[in-house]
């Protein structure tokens, strides 16, 4: 089938940055605006966040996203002054007028996109500005299709590859969900597997197939962004954190939370302010 069709990027016409911040209890952002043209994007993915944008109040929970407009003066801290994490996207373009100024639920798919995004921030690889751009316009048309209420089409070929697809969409989902319940135990993939219904080495490979890592990289993520968010906390010793976090020892800890972050747990501790 032909498309008479020729790319004029609208909806998003150029990401200008894209930064993630791990904010301490009691930080307050000052009332500020962008220029008309400069639109902010805001994901919480910790915490709860209080915005006042010209005025008028909107609450922001773990797993939504706001966009405010440029010129648009907002201000924001986390509920009850304790620390949240948040993605911040500022970007040009020309979104529906419904998109501004309110929150959004996120989805699974629109998660993986905004990792994505940072993903070719911080790598820069070939052409990473036109994928940002790519990137950031199918998170926006999801969102549009869902505010419409249109079924977002998935094509499959055949009945046994829509089967197979759904099989491997469901051990995956499981298997994260047992990891993130578990993250803090001596847990190892033949536990996740069993609780999924698959044998270890099936379930390695679909982890390896839908997310590109391996088990263990995906158990130490869930510990180092566990461990961060305690250190934030500024209640516990860093020997106190590695133990809650599922380490055997704070050695091994410290090495693999500067892996994942490219600091040391003290490190990233003082630059918190």
């Amino acid at each position: 089938m032909e498309l008479k069709y020729s790319f004029r990027p609208k909806l998003i016409r150029r990401v200008s940055s894209i930064d993630h911040h791990n904010m301490k209890r009691g930080f307050i952002q000052h009332s500020h605006a962008h220029a008309s043209y400069g639109h902010e994007i805001i994901y919480l993915d910790y915490g709860s966040l209080n915005l006042m944008l010209d005025g008028q109040p909107v609450k922001l929970n773990t797993g939504e996203i706001i966009f405010i407009r440029g010129k648009v003066f907002h201000t924001f801290q986390g509920e009850n002054n304790i620390p949240f994490d948040y993605l911040n996207v500022m970007f040009r373009g020309t979104l529906p007028d419904f998109m501004f100024n309110r929150s959004f639920p996120v989805t699974r798919r629109m998660r993986e996109l905004l990792l994505l995004l940072k993903q070719e921030a911080e790598c820069r690889p070939e052409n990473y500005l036109e994928m940002m751009g790519s990137l950031l316009t199918e998170l926006v048309i999801l969102l549009i299709r869902q505010n419409n209420t249109i079924p977002v089409p998935f094509p499959v070929r055949t009945a046994d590859l829509s089967n197979r697809i759904h099989y491997e969409s469901d051990r995956i989902e499981k298997a994260m969900t047992v990891i993130r319940k578990h993250y803090n135990t001596l847990l190892r993939v033949e536990e996740v597997a069993a609780a999924v219904r698959i044998s270890a080495s099936h379930l390695r490979m679909l982890l390896r197939q839908n997310t590109g890592k391996n088990f263990t990289t995906l158990l130490h993520e869930h510990r180092v962004e566990a461990a961060k968010h305690l250190i934030r906390e500024e209640g516990y010793t860093f020997s106190e954190i590695a133990l809650k976090v599922g380490f055997e020892s704070p050695a091994f800890f410290f090495r693999i939370f500067k892996r994942h972050t490219g600091m040391t747990p003290k490190s990233y501790a003082r630059s918190l302010g």
